[in-house]
């Protein structure tokens, strides 16, 4: 997690088959092509989810709780995105 300097403030190292897959599948389920660009402050919460595999590395970034999604762009706010948002923080702070 970082806000504006993009100074890592927080990380969390998930090994739990269990847990990655729900995080996985619950990412899948996210609209790829986003309803809307927006722009943030500096001051603007970022959170980076890294994946890491057999494959590349896989980032999922997170701004203000929103997922930006593979065109760029956000959805708009719903409940699904919030509900994942609110549970990945939770991980954070455990």
């Amino acid at each position: 997690m970082s806000i504006s300097d993009h100074q890592v403030k927080q990380s969390v190292n998930i090994t739990d088959i269990n847990v990655i897959d729900d995080l996985i599948s619950r990412i899948e389920k996210i609209k790829p092509q986003g309803d809307m660009y927006i722009s943030f402050s500096e001051s603007a919460e970022e959170i980076a989810l890294l994946f890491h595999s057999e494959d590349p590395i896989q980032r999922i970034e997170i701004i203000q709780g929103g997922f930006k999604t593979p065109s760029t762009s956000f959805n708009i706010k719903n409940e699904r995105e919030q509900a994942l948002y609110k549970d990945i923080v939770a991980l954070l702070n455990r």
